[in-house]
């Protein structure tokens, strides 16, 4: 069957639907309730998918059979709920934003009041996947807050300020924490975070039903921005090396095993709890190169929704010594 990638969202949705009726065995009743959609849809959705030979002996996804490694996933790291697409190296940012954009669309933007979002690289493709999502979809849209201070030590706007470009892309409210991500000294972040207007805005941040985050490597915030355009130090940089970290959540840092390990960069850091005490956290992160990061954030059950492409979602279903 060929498809249009316009088409993706609609083929894999009916997709996940016939999944679930003739794999998974579910009821149109319980399909109907997992979906949030009336039960005579998942009734037409069974038969276009019939009638598109969808259903023949297997369900046949016209991109890639991933369904089944999603499930293997969820339930290796007993966490909530995984996506998983197609890898293709040349446009990974495009594709998992576009994933998560529509996955957030169908299962929780009508349920939330409130949604976090973090920065990062992967993250700043999400504004341009909600814009063409929502471009689809009506109803009421939560508002958006971001999980991160949002200014540049400059005090001008963080170039990784994706939380108000989400917001602006889905017509929603914003809230932002207005501060700088990373303060230069211990002394400087007390001095911001005794601030009412900043200590509120983080625990709105916090209070979030919904969090969305990029897990990163600290290779990764070495070369580049930990929080905005501030980058990790040589000797930060050592110290974290020597403390066995491989990733980051929002400047948490941790080991292969999930275990926070106490740094100064987050002691310095404006930024939303982890783990997180309110709500759920998606994260949004694939490439090999994250293997080690993103598995450490499952077994320490950093996070509840995991976003990855096929490639790294078989490396995580294998022994870590294979």
């Amino acid at each position: 069957m060929k498809i249009n990638k316009s088409d993706y969202q609609k083929y894999d949705f009916l997709a996940r639907v016939a999944w679930a009726y003739y794999i998974e065995e579910l009821t149109q009743d319980k399909i109907a309730e997992l979906y949030d959609i009336p039960r005579i849809k998942v009734q037409r959705m069974l038969k276009e998918a019939s009638d598109k030979k969808m259903v023949t002996m297997s369900i046949c996804n016209p991109f890639c059979n991933i369904l089944s490694c999603e499930k293997e996933l969820v339930k290796k790291y007993g966490i909530l709920d995984s996506v998983v697409v197609p890898t293709v190296t040349s446009r990974v940012y495009n594709d998992l934003t576009m994933a998560a954009a529509m996955y957030l669309e169908r299962k929780w933007i009508s349920k939330i009041k409130l949604l976090g979002i973090g920065g990062g690289r992967t993250l700043s493709y999400l504004p341009n996947a909600f814009e063409t999502v929502t471009q689809k979809s009506g109803g009421r849209k939560p508002a958006v807050v971001s999980l991160t201070g949002i200014l540049a030590q400059d005090a001008a706007m963080s170039s990784m300020d994706n939380a108000q470009q989400v917001a602006q892309a889905m017509g929603s409210t914003f809230y932002g924490v207005w501060s700088p991500g990373l303060a230069q000294t211990e002394e400087e972040f007390h001095v911001l975070i005794n601030q009412k207007s900043i200590r509120d805005s983080l625990t709105l941040a916090n209070s979030a039903a919904l969090k969305v985050v990029s897990i990163g490597t600290i290779e990764d915030n070495y070369n580049g921005p930990v929080l905005g355009e501030k980058r990790i130090g040589d000797m930060d940089y050592w110290k974290l090396k020597q403390g066995n970290v491989v990733g980051e959540l929002l400047a948490h840092f941790f080991d292969k095993d999930g275990n926070i390990i106490e740094n100064s960069i987050t002691k310095r850091s404006i930024v939303i709890d982890i783990p997180t005490k309110h709500g759920k956290v998606v994260a949004i992160s694939g490439g090999i190169n994250k293997l080690d990061a993103i598995r450490g954030a499952l077994k320490g059950h950093l996070v509840d929704v995991l976003i990855t492409d096929y490639d790294t979602c078989i490396a995580l279903l294998k022994d870590e010594n294979e």
